[in-house]
């Protein structure tokens, strides 16, 4: 019973540090601004999953959530904008750092 036990708190403990390994910090790279689902404006070229923290530099950028999304993390910068459309959803799994607004039309949640 007792090898057991410790196989499983070794799964366990490998299965946390999977995640913790997968997890990135993925940034905003379009100074034109533009929609969060668009792949192609981020760095690497992939939307911010829940388990990544997604970072909006400055630069006067204005990024539009009109969908559900989750993030593990968000930073935004000044003098950057978020904007959460009636249609979106931004759930935030993680930390938050506003330096920036982000207008909520809609629904931000914050879950720690």
């Amino acid at each position: 019973m007792k090898t057991r036990l410790n196989y499983l708190f070794v799964s366990l403990a490998l299965l946390a540090i999977g995640n913790v390994a997968r997890s990135a910090t993925i940034t905003w790279t379009n100074t034109t601004g533009g929609n969060w689902n668009d792949a192609a404006s981020w760095n690497p070229n992939q939307v911010p999953g829940s388990g990544d923290s997604a970072s909006i530099p400055g630069g006067a950028i204005n990024v539009v959530v009109d969908a559900t999304i989750s993030a593990g993390g968000l930073t935004l910068h000044a003098p950057s904008s978020l904007t959460i459309m009636d249609s979106g959803v931004l759930n935030i799994l993680g930390n938050a750092a506003l330096f920036s607004p982000l207008t909520n039309r809609a629904s931000v949640s914050p879950h720690y």
